[in-house]
């Protein structure tokens, strides 16, 4: 006889193991959370592409498939995918799976809905970044009257729409984890911080210019940007041109445990993304006491300290107000992952997964 309820959850990627916390951390903390929650719901993980070179393995005692696809197209494409349904055959012998939760609207909810449609298995797709524009090829593939959508903000729910004419039933942010004893203090070193991948998406060049006006009023303002990706070399390049290697730092990529401790010695976190569909970090950074200069873009909660912008000028304008007033950097907490895996469950229970 099979064992309890079984979801199976396609992702793009997945931690390599239980140090590797900046991989998609939205989506560990989730998963979880939502397994600690529900010990007699079985869980079960398949990625598409990472982690490379590690096949099966247990993560935080939950069971991880990979089909090593490491980004590749064509033909390694289609023999990834290949994979994946057989990962999925297997565990189906083994365990009664009764859903299948697919992340972003792109490769794994095209499998996905294969594998539910011939299994006659629920299936949920969650929107998590610009799988949710126009520009996204599998939209016209997916038969979106046999999936249950979620949306992690309203904003995204827009872009779907927009971009298909669909709607996203549920809009379900994903929460950040309260497990910090450390309230936030008012010893602040960091002037401003940035947290993004270095990517054209991130507008880092933005970043640069916001700051090399701030500093003309505040000649010493201390900045750290924290990330990695193909536009490193470039940015560097144009703190050097800007004459600002003395007031921005450019670390790279740091565990999530130390991105959260930077963010404690922090003012204002500056968001110049053009494009989020949820942007964790708007609620981390509440988390940690900071008041938040971004575009009107993602979740973005009901707070003070969020300051909505619509150009460099506003952002600028706006960093300089704060510098000068006087701030309190007491923490703000919106939505926890429990919220999170509480409005997932509901979902589960309605469509008779768990």
């Amino acid at each position: 006889m099979k064992s309890n309820n079984t979801i199976v959850f396609l992702v793009p990627g997945f931690p390599y193991d239980e140090e590797d916390t900046t991989c998609i951390p939205a989506l560990q903390l989730y998963i979880k959370n939502l397994h600690s929650a529900n010990p007699g719901t079985k869980i079960i993980v398949i990625s598409f592409q990472y982690p490379y070179n590690r096949k099966k393995y247990y993560w935080n005692n939950i069971r991880i498939y990979c089909a090593e696809g490491k980004g590749r197209g064509r033909i390694f494409r289609l023999i990834t995918w290949l994979k994946v349904i057989l990962y999925f055959i297997k565990v189906n012998y083994i365990y009664n799976i009764t859903g299948i939760h697919s992340f972003w609207l792109t490769e794994c909810a095209f499998v996905g809905q294969l594998i539910a449609g011939i299994f006659r298995i629920p299936h949920i797709v969650s929107i998590m970044g610009q799988d949710a524009r126009s520009s996204n090829k599998y939209l016209r593939y997916l038969k979106f009257s046999k999936i249950t959508v979620t949306s992690v903000s309203k904003f995204a729910a827009d872009t779907f729409k927009k971009s298909i004419n669909s709607k996203a039933e549920n809009i379900i942010p994903f929460g950040i984890e309260n497990n910090c004893s450390i309230a936030p203090g008012n010893n602040r070193t960091i002037d401003i911080i940035g947290v993004g991948s270095l990517i054209p998406l991130k507008n880092h060049s933005l970043f640069v210019e916001v700051i090399d006006e701030v500093v003309k009023y505040f000649p010493s303002l201390k900045v750290l940007l924290i990330g990695k990706g193909v536009l490193k070399s470039s940015i560097e390049k144009y703190i050097i041109e800007k004459g600002l290697s003395k007031n921005i730092s450019l670390i790279g990529e740091v565990p999530r445990c130390e991105v959260l401790k930077y963010m404690m010695k922090s003012k204002i976190l500056l968001h110049t993304s053009l494009f989020e569909s949820q942007g964790l970090v708007f609620l981390e950074a509440l988390y940690c006491g900071l008041y938040v200069v971004t575009f009107n873009t993602g979740y973005l909660p009901a707070s003070k300290k969020i300051f909505l912008c619509r150009d460099k000028i506003e952002m600028v304008n706006d960093i300089k107000e704060l510098l000068l007033k006087k701030k309190d950097f007491n923490r703000e907490i919106h939505i926890t992952i429990e919220d999170t895996v509480k409005k997932f469950k509901s979902i589960y229970l309605k469509l008779g997964i768990i």
